[in-house]
């Protein structure tokens, strides 16, 4: 499985309907313009939300995020908890921990549950490893499951 982390493009976002993704309540941040998609798997992976509290002075970054997750034809909303990331500048090797809240999975693909969140976490890994702050020679990404 090869992700490409890039801009969605104009085709894709007709395609898969962005525009009326777009029309739900975020709880912050504007949905990005960027995925990481496997073509061959049918997957992709798109930020969605970045919760904050806008009653706090610097914004309340609150460390939940919201993920739109498409999995083989079935579209999934994921909510994140930011536990912790570090490491180097650019060339040095980084870290990022999130633990998963929430995901709803239908109940006919609960057979599939370890596949599904392995695939996610292999698109959670690229995505942030690409749109991250730097650019680390190394990148070590983990998901706390439930």
């Amino acid at each position: 499985m090869s992700y490409v982390c890039e801009r969605i493009s104009k085709d894709d976002w007709g395609r898969f309907n962005f525009d009326r993704l777009g029309d739900r309540i975020s709880t912050g941040g504007t949905p990005s313009l960027n995925w990481a998609i496997d073509r061959n798997d049918n997957i992709w992976l798109r930020r969605f939300q970045v919760e904050s509290n806008h009653i706090t002075f610097d914004g309340g970054y609150t460390g939940l995020t919201g993920w739109d997750f498409y999995w083989k034809g079935v579209l999934f909303f994921v909510e994140l908890q930011n536990i912790g990331s570090g490491g180097g500048i650019d060339d040095e090797h980084r870290w990022s921990v999130k633990k998963l809240v929430g995901i709803d999975i239908p109940e006919r693909l609960e057979s599939k549950r370890s596949e599904i969140l392995s695939d996610l976490e292999k698109a959670l890994s690229d995505y942030t490893r690409r749109w991250g702050a730097s650019s680390p020679k190394s990148y070590k990404f983990t998901l706390q499951k439930k």
